[in-house]
């Protein structure tokens, strides 16, 4: 829809954020209002111990994860029209369909993320920093527009499977405690690594690849590299 809307006229594409109050309409007719709190706990003696209300560690450390992640994430949405046509692969319409891409591709990811998480646990996110790594490297090395679609294709399974397996993973990191509290804390974290990241990668890019979108590729992929095993959790 954004591809679409952009074709007249890029003041066009901010009508997307029109979407989310369709999406608060139906939250608000379909999803119960039901509220659960969780003060205290039954050992197995039979005595009753309060929960623990504060946020574990882990849960800061995860979210951490989760601002690196999107910093390094994001040249996929801000310089990817900037690669193809310095490259002559491509215009800025391609770039906003292999965005589209990059985006769509995470429906048919969430339908199968239950089973997936299930077989492989924490292994998908292996699976998901490997298929940026791929992605990105495509992107820093590739002069065929083809391989840039299967590039948004990759990346687009990476962002798909790491976003549900981090809300999960805050979701368990809490240990049973708020974890309403914890998601918020990865959300903001979140939103914040989308907001530095042109800063970050743009700064980054310009001292050791005098600013090309090639770069930040190069960058990004360098720095998927470095994920084999992010908290050393198995």
């Amino acid at each position: 829809m954004a591809w679409y809307l952009i074709t007249g006229g890029w003041h066009n594409a901010f009508l997307i954020y029109l979407l989310p109050i369709v999406a608060i309409v139906l939250f608000g007719l379909f999803v119960p209002n039901e509220r659960q709190q969780v003060t205290q706990a039954t050992t197995e003696d039979g005595e009753v111990t309060p929960v623990k209300k504060g946020v574990p560690l882990e849960v800061y450390l995860v979210a951490l994860l989760e601002f690196i992640f999107f910093i390094i994430l994001m040249p996929m949405s801000y310089k990817l029209p900037e690669l193809l046509i310095s490259r002559g692969i491509g215009t800025a319409t391609d770039a906003s369909t292999i965005y589209a891409l990059f985006t769509l591709i995470g429906i048919p990811v969430s339908i199968v993320y239950g089973w997936l998480n299930k077989k492989l646990g924490f292994k998908l996110l292996l699976l998901a920093i490997l298929s940026l790594l791929i992605g990105f490297g495509i992107l820093a090395t590739t002069k065929s527009l083809p391989l840039a679609y299967l590039a948004g294709f990759l990346n687009g399974f990476g962002f798909g499977t790491f976003v549900p397996f981090g809300n999960n993973w805050l979701s368990e990191a809490a240990k049973g405690g708020n974890v309403n509290t914890a998601i918020t804390i990865g959300m903001l974290t979140t939103n914040l690594g989308v907001f530095l990241s042109p800063i970050v990668m743009n700064g980054l890019s310009g001292t050791l690849f005098a600013g090309s979108a090639e770069g930040v590729m190069v960058i990004s992929g360098a720095e998927f590299l470095l994920w084999k095993n992010p908290l050393h959790v198995k």
